[in-house]
């Protein structure tokens, strides 16, 4: 089954591949019978591409993967899949849902009130009507985007490149410069469980536990059973056990990353190089921003190469670069590896090696920048978190351009201006 790129220009993708047809339209998913494409191309032309779709396929796993914007469900013919929309809404908040079918069929409506649709569009009508339904969606959709205040910070990179000290060093950053703000670590690396050793914690509550309690996940029984680092960052470790993870349903697992991003405020998640699995391509294609990590070693470029595989269409606008254990004396340069993988440094692209600093750190169970505050790794580290923090709040400008001096990036002034 192939997408249908109802512009002129465009072409045609896979649905195996499910990948965002790029920058010009948005993606669609029609869940119609074969009768509707051919009025369905016609009326959407040039608005979206159109990505035909069966009951049978696995709408959550499709709708991480290509970050579909709408979902056109036909009324009726779909009733089986229309009953599973709701739960698909609290995996998937801001999807536009979209029914088509004929006003006079009373039971085709009511269905689709049930369903919470955000409009019905009459088949038998003009394909204005849907064009007008669906850009008004599109909008609909962009807006509540924009509004959402909680972000997701994605670190993603090959074993031993450093995905853990980032992730747990810059939601300590943060917890700093915003004591105000909820901020969660999801410990999804390999091996899991290094955030806890790295803040000398032991874990209350892990992912997988979670899940399988997801009926009683609300603010009280998460924030109660997290480990708290002494600056009250919170961690989640995937499991203590990898057979925590048998059984459990991918769909109980997005709905549980929903309902985090909901209680905290920034969430960043240390994925690792864990690109394949369904948690994995969620992290990638939901991010505020991706930070891709790699070291100068063929086989951290080879890992870099692979995520990028999965995560580049999705996120190319926030996608950003780091060398990390960089060491000089090294022939490759933070500017030759941006150039190799195309993407963009994040700042001056690199953080110095420090592997003495950072194993004092881990033997005293806290974050480095904890550690040793006036080292030049942690002055380094601070000016890239401002880099990283302009990627995820574009709206807030940031002065200076020099990495050696965080200060610059983030004054006192301006962090009172934050949007949050």
């Amino acid at each position: 089954m192939q997408a249908l790129d109802t512009n002129p220009k465009g072409g045609k993708g896979s649905m195996t591949d499910a990948s965002p047809p790029g920058d010009r339209l948005p993606l669609a998913l029609a869940l119609v019978g074969p009768d509707l494409i051919p009025w369905l191309q016609e009326a959407t032309r040039d608005l979206v591409t159109l990505l035909p779709v069966s009951p049978t396929d696995n709408l959550p796993k499709l709708l991480t993967q290509t970050k579909a914007s709408l979902l056109l469900v036909e009324f009726p013919g779909q009733q089986s899949v229309a009953e599973r929309l709701g739960a698909l809404l609290e995996v998937f908040p801001n999807l536009q849902l979209l029914a088509l079918g004929r006003t006079e069929d009373r039971d085709s409506l009511l269905a689709a009130v049930r369903a919470k649709v955000s409009d019905f569009i009459d088949t038998n009508g003009s394909p204005t009507d849907l064009q007008r339904a669906m850009h008004k969606a599109l909008q609909r959709e962009q807006w509540l985007r924009s509004q959402r205040q909680q972000k997701l910070i994605s670190i993603a990179g090959g074993v031993g490149t450093g995905c853990t000290t980032m992730a747990v060093n810059l939601a300590t950053v943060y917890q700093k410069w915003f004591p105000e703000k909820q901020i969660l670590v999801l410990d999804f690396g390999t091996p899991t469980g290094d955030a806890l050793v790295y803040c000398g914690l032991q874990s209350a509550l892990t992912f997988a536990e979670a899940v399988g309690n997801l009926a009683r996940c609300d603010q009280s029984y998460l924030r109660n059973g997290l480990a708290y680092t002494a600056n009250q960052v919170a961690i989640l470790p995937l499991f203590r056990e990898a057979s925590d993870l048998r059984g459990l349903r991918v769909q109980d697992g997005l709905q549980l990353l929903n309902i985090l991003l909901t209680l905290f405020d920034i969430v960043i998640a240390d994925m690792g190089n864990d690109f394949h699995s369904e948690m994995g391509r969620y992290l990638l294609h939901h991010a505020d921003s991706l930070l891709l990590l790699t070291d100068q070693s063929v086989r951290g470029l080879l890992a870099a190469q692979r995520i990028l595989g999965s995560s580049r269409s999705a996120n190319a606008q926030t996608l950003r670069l780091l060398v990390s254990q960089y060491d000089d004396e090294l022939a490759i340069s933070p500017a030759q590896i941006s150039r190799e993988l195309d993407v963009p440094l994040l700042g001056d692209g690199f953080l110095p090696e420090r592997r003495r600093t950072l194993i004092q750190a881990v033997n005293r169970g806290l974050p480095v920048v904890e550690v040793a505050a006036r080292d030049s790794y942690t002055t380094h580290f601070e000016a890239l978190a401002g880099r990283l923090a302009a990627t995820v709040w574009p709206e807030v400008p940031v002065n200076g351009n020099g990495a050696s001096k965080p200060r610059r990036f983030l004054p006192k002034p301006l962090r009172k201006r934050w949007p949050w």
